[in-house]
């Protein structure tokens, strides 16, 4: 039980550094009105951003922007004597960025695989489902929830194809399960 509250607390602040942090690119905003804007982008999520503009950070509405173009040389600007130096770390940044949101993705699958085991234990099978679905969602390549879409389906939905279906991907995505041979069997059967 630990582990599910420390999987959601990390998955709580890899979210809050991914969608919350600041990120302190150079871009140029075109609005839709045409007007074009040069700064660092301080905050963004899907409907507005915040950009620093001659030292004040101005918000704009999505809606009201006709594009964004992201400038990695920026960094450069900020002091031409070290801005080889903001350059990297700039890229740097955007890997660590990179890195987190796997990150994130990896525990949110984690976190619903697990959801889906809680759901089967208090035999809430549809919301098992959807939990499971939602890891493959964030981790398609994840065989114990296919296995266990298999077993629901099998047992409880008594959905024999999409029993098959999940059975199959499964078996494809761990070759070498030590309960293959019953699976094939189960997969078999009329």
């Amino acid at each position: 039980m630990r582990y599910h509250i420390a999987s959601s607390v990390t998955a709580a602040i890899v979210y809050t550094l991914l969608f919350f942090m600041p990120l302190g690119f150079g871009a140029t905003l075109t609005l839709k009105s045409g007007k074009v804007i040069s700064g660092d982008i301080v905050e963004r999520d899907d409907n507005y951003i915040r950009i620093k503009y001659k030292g004040t950070p101005i918000y704009y509405e999505l809606k009201y922007v006709a594009s964004i173009e992201e400038d990695d040389s920026a960094a450069v600007a900020y002091n031409n004597d070290d801005g080889g130096r903001l350059l990297e770390e700039n890229k740097k940044l955007k890997q660590e960025l990179q890195e987190l949101k796997e990150l994130l993705r990896d525990l949110t699958a984690e976190y619903n695989n697990r959801l889906g085991d809680v759901y089967i234990q208090a035999e809430l099978f549809e919301e098992a489902v959807k939990a499971y679905e939602n890891t493959l969602t964030f981790n398609p390549q994840n065989p114990d929830a296919e296995y266990n879409l298999g077993l629901l389906f099998e047992t409880y939905k008594k959905d024999k194809a999409k029993s098959i279906e999940h059975y199959r991907n499964y078996l494809r995505l761990k070759p070498d399960a030590p309960d293959r041979d019953d699976i094939e069997k189960i997969i078999a059967q009329p």
